[in-house]
């Protein structure tokens, strides 16, 4: 995805336009709701977040799980108690696990 918005910029903005004119308003606010609603989700994904930018938790080139290495590494919280005790899996791994628990 990323390659193809390098490749085609005035289509990528464009998309971006047609997004934020439909109404942005409306996008800012799911968000903040999203926030409110799921505050230790939220919390938990900041925690890991300044944790991997500090340099205390490593994110690794490939999945825990399957080890497949061409898919986006995603972070998985069982707990949003424990914000910084994360599995680090592909994208596929992390939807399976959402769905199946």
């Amino acid at each position: 995805m990323r390659s193809y918005q390098v490749a085609h910029p005035e289509k990528q903005r464009a998309a971006t336009k047609r997004f934020y004119d439909s109404n942005p308003v409306k996008a800012r606010e799911r968000g903040k709701q999203q926030r409110l609603k799921n505050p230790d989700r939220t919390r938990a994904h900041q925690q890991l977040r300044n944790a991997v930018r500090r340099g205390e938790i490593v994110r690794p080139g490939s999945c825990s799980e399957c080890g497949r290495s061409d898919l986006r590494i995603e972070a998985h919280h069982d707990d949003y108690k424990r914000p910084l005790d994360v599995a680090f899996l592909c994208s596929a791994c992390h939807g399976l696990r959402r769905i199946l628990g």
